[in-house]
């Protein structure tokens, strides 16, 4: 794999590290996705082309998986996990990601109920679909992971000023120990946000090991 043509930070990859099988090969796949669509938005392209980007996206999920591009590697990955893990459970989380980014293209301005919309539906398509994945039944603390997640990744990344919608967000409880690689993604966007973008590895593999 060449590092400079990753779109994934070594925080995610090190998350992603923490799972196995399909669960693996899924959050890799989501989480290339969320980046995909984050940075239509993030890099400032004009409304209408991102929207037309997002409304391309959603007509590929929503499709039937045998005409799906085969030509796009993204795409191509999505195809086999959902193969494997159902496409209708996987589209219903790559829909949400696209609503998430949506949400910001179609607001000028990203008031507090916005950027709470973005998060929970960001939540909802990585975090809570990835407990669906393991049949964890205490969603709650997954999803506050999600959203704090969201919205500290989405704040050092930008320059909205985010702190009154992650004081919306009750503190997260700590995860179970299958859920380790979600609390690194949530301990290692809170470092980014409050540390101008910069991380702890030391500290990440730390909670890594303990939970701590």
């Amino acid at each position: 794999m060449n590092l400079e043509d990753d779109p994934l930070d070594p925080p995610k990859r090190l998350a992603i590290t923490y799972f196995k099988g399909d669960a693996k090969a899924l959050l890799e796949a989501l989480l290339k996705f969320d980046v995909r669509l984050g940075q239509i938005v993030l890099r400032g392209s004009e409304v209408v082309i991102g929207q037309m980007r997002m409304a391309w996206w959603r007509d590929v999920i929503a499709s039937d998986l045998d005409a799906w591009p085969k030509g796009e590697p993204s795409i191509a990955e999505l195809a086999v996990i959902a193969e494997k893990l159902g496409k209708g459970s996987l589209e219903s989380a790559l829909a949400a990601i696209i609503d998430s980014w949506d949400i910001l293209l179609a607001n000028e301005v990203w008031s507090r109920d916005i950027l709470i919309e973005h998060a929970r539906l960001r939540s909802d398509g990585i975090f809570l679909h990835m407990a669906k994945v393991w049949g964890q039944t205490s969603i709650a603390p997954v999803f506050d992971h999600g959203k704090i997640w969201a919205l500290c990744e989405l704040g050092y990344r930008s320059d909205t000023d985010i702190k009154s919608a992650i004081g919306s967000v009750s503190k997260a409880a700590r995860l179970p120990r299958e859920a380790r690689g979600l609390s690194i993604l949530s301990m290692a966007a809170r470092q980014q946000y409050y540390g101008g973008g910069g991380f702890s590895g030391v500290r990440l593999l730390w909670h890594g090991l303990t939970g701590m």
